[in-house]
């Protein structure tokens, strides 16, 4: 299995119940990964315009 599946936030959890990985690991793996909030970028979404555009009736 490769190592990048082990950090998979869908599975973390089993990996180390399992013994794959410690929960020490894991932090360290987080703390080392880069901060990319700045390349991020903001979603507005409508919800009047999701309605209508879903074919569903407002409130």
């Amino acid at each position: 299995m490769s190592s990048e599946i082990a950090y998979d936030k869908r599975l973390v959890e089993r990996m180390i119940k399992r013994g794959a990985l410690t929960r020490e690991e894991y932090e360290r793996h987080l703390a080392s990964l880069p901060d990319v909030a700045s390349k991020s970028e903001s979603l507005s979404i409508d919800t009047d315009d999701a309605h209508a555009e879903s074919g569903k009736a407002k409130d």
